[in-house]
């Protein structure tokens, strides 16, 4: 398979596609949802599973927990899109975190999440309700121009 076009993307491309089931929009859209889920969270978990700097700019997910879980290193959903419920309840993020531009289209829970480095959530859009009760930032956060 070719490799995805999306810019410093070290995914594959999928049937045909030019981008990667992470960058693809429509991969996760209308109808493929349902269909494609489970899919695109397994492979994202074992992504997780490397322990290395995640990069996952521009990536769109489903509904997805990562509940009471520890990411150690630097983090970037910079300009993903959050299709379903995201559970980052009791989640300790012990390195940068940036969610800049980021797109949550449904419920987003960081209640008691902890950000051990800077958090950004500039220009991240909430389309729906987003919970940071009992969240703690340790070293400052930024929501500037997000809704």
């Amino acid at each position: 398979m070719p490799p995805c076009e999306y810019e410093n993307c070290d995914g594959q491309a999928h049937d045909g596609a030019t981008l990667c089931i992470f960058h693809d929009k429509n991969y996760l859209n209308g109808n493929n949802y349902d269909k494609h889920k489970d899919e695109v969270a397994n492979k994202l978990q074992t992504k997780l599973l490397d322990n290395k700097p995640s990069n996952f700019q521009g990536y769109c997910l489903p509904e997805i927990s990562f509940k009471n879980y520890e990411f150690s290193q630097p983090i970037n959903f910079n300009v993903a899109t959050f299709y379903g419920h995201v559970d980052f309840v009791n989640t300790t993020f012990a390195k940068e975190t940036s969610f800049m531009g980021a797109i949550f289209s449904k419920e987003a829970q960081f209640y008691e999440a902890t950000f051990k480095e800077v958090a950004i959530f500039m220009h991240a859009i909430f389309s729906k309700e987003a919970s940071f009760a009992w969240a703690t930032f340790a070293e400052g956060v930024s929501f500037e121009r997000a809704t």
